[in-house]
This record gives structure tokens, C-alpha cells and sequence, in this order.
């Protein structure tokens, strides 16, 4: 029987600085390889023979450590990439308040609401591109693992549960978890 499961990649310099790392060069810290090794002894247990990753560095560099673990095809997939950010890439939420006080009031209180760049730079995006993997669960023929970026797992989170992006925000994803669509479309952390 085929899964789908997502995960956020290992951390990054920038994610441990809370830095918005957007479509960033950014590869794994020391801790962000631990963390890929770990998912990658998670991915053995849960059959996983299919790697959908997003095309971002620090995304491809877990795919590729994950790999090491599991019989798995690894595969890019622009739709699993994260908010590009512009302007914004590289400050932190401090940093970004001092730049553009409006635009990080924006961030913090109405984030579905916020478009940083024209392409890819609204959760909404993530949302929208997001919604044909979910839809084609079923289709899979292998287990697969998505390695993606906490926005996307978010946006995935709000799409299976039906929640408005106002909902966003509510829950916590941190670096090297996983997460499993269930048969009834929730997306729950193993």
C-alpha cells in the first residue's frame, strides 16, 4: 500500500538564526545533517521508495542523505518549494520590522494576506501548488516522501483540514519532522 509523507528538511545556519531562508542558497548545518541521517532512518522503517524533493538546496542536500538509507528515487518538484521572500531574504523577523514595519505587522498578524514576490511569494502560492499532490495521493503507486520546507507543510496542513490560511500559523513544524496524509486526508506528525 502506497503513502505519502512529507518533511520538513534538516536545519540550516539561517533557520537556527530564525532567518527567512526563501529561495536562499542555504545548505545544512551540522545539526541539519544529524537531523537528514535521522530522517533517513525513518524513512527505512516506513517503506519509503519514492523522493519528491523541492529543488532548494538545503531540501535536495536532505534528499540526498535520506536517500542513502532507502531505495528511493529521488525526483525535484517545484511545488514543494518555499515562500520566495524578495526583499526579505536573510532577516530575521526583527530585521525585516525595521526595514518594513508595515510588512512585518502584515507577516505576524495577517500572513495569508502578505505577498512578498510575484512569483511563489504567498502562502496562497503554496497552497495552490501544494493541493494536485495531496489530490494525487491515491494515484501513487510507491510511498513517497516529500521533502519540502515548513511554510509547504503548513499549507498542506491547512488544505487536508480544511482550515482557512488564517489558521496558517497553529501548529509547530520543525526541522527534520514528519508527517503522514492519513486515508481520511489529515496530515498528523509521526
Amino acid at each position: 500500500m502506497s503513502s505519502l509523507w512529507f518533511v520538513r528538511h534538516g536545519s540550516t545556519a539561517w533557520s537556527e538564526r530564525q532567518r527567512l531562508q526563501g529561495w536562499a542558497p542555504i545548505g545544512l548545518s551540522v545539526r541539519g545533517i544529524d537531523e537528514a541521517h535521522d530522517i533517513g532512518r525513518q524513512a527505512r522503517r516506513l517503506g519509503i521508495r519514492r523522493i519528491l524533493t523541492s529543488p532548494l538546496q538545503r531540501a535536495r542536500e536532505t534528499a540526498r542523505i535520506v536517500a542513502r538509507y532507502v531505495p528511493a528515487s529521488i525526483h525535484g518538484d517545484g511545488a514543494l518549494c518555499e515562500v520566495n521572500y524578495g526583499m526579505a531574504t536573510g532577516c530575521t523577523l526583527e530585521e525585516l520590522r525595521l526595514i518594513d514595519a508595515r510588512l512585518a505587522r502584515s507577516w505576524r498578524l495577517q500572513p495569508w494576506q502578505v505577498r512578498f514576490a510575484t512569483r511563489h511569494g504567498a502562502l496562497a502560492d503554496l497552497a495552490a501548488a501544494v493541493q494536485p499532490l495531496l489530490d494525487g495521493r491515491s494515484a501513487a503507486a510507491e510511498s513517497t516522501l516529500c521533502i519540502t520546507h515548513g511554510h509547504v507543510i503548513r499549507a498542506a496542513l491547512t488544505v487536508t483540514r480544511q482550515q482557512t490560511l488564517a489558521e496558517f500559523w497553529h501548529g509547530d513544524v520543525p526541522a527534520g519532522s514528519i508527517w503522514h496524509v492519513r486515508n481520511s486526508g489529515d496530515l498528523t506528525r509521526v
